[in-house]
């Protein structure tokens, strides 16, 4: 899963109209998103609760404000790119002795640090 955060900084002069966030320029997304108010920052956070390859892009938050009286609409533009990876190839089918060492790697590239949980069957596996 990955949280992707859009943080506007808020003064009495400007107001949020709307957040807006996009995949690689594509149509708006709508699902997944949550936003927070506080007395100086709008924050929109966009959930992605499982990552596939197809999730891989750059992610474009656009915040429009207005001017408290309702004039000069002015757009702010962020952007965050994602990268998701799957297997360069798909592992083979190993045959392991009871009782013998299994040894599976995994690599992860990226500039946040990552979590790595690994399951057999859906329970989460030690070691």
């Amino acid at each position: 899963s990955a949280q992707l955060s859009c943080a506007m900084n808020l003064d009495e002069t400007f107001v949020t109209r709307a957040v807006t966030w996009k995949l690689d320029g594509g149509a708006d997304i709508t699902s997944g998103i949550t936003t927070s108010t506080s007395d100086s920052a709008y924050t929109s956070v966009l959930s992605l609760s499982t990552l596939a390859l197809a999730d891989a892009g750059a992610y474009t938050c656009t915040a429009e404000y207005s001017h408290s009286d309702g004039s000069n609409a002015v757009s702010l533009v962020g952007t965050i790119d994602v990268t998701v990876r799957g297997f360069e190839t798909d592992p083979a089918d190993t045959n392991v002795n009871l009782g013998s060492e299994l040894k599976i790697s995994c690599v992860v590239v990226g500039d946040v640090q990552a979590t790595i949980t690994w399951t057999k069957d859906t329970s989460p596996v030690s070691g």
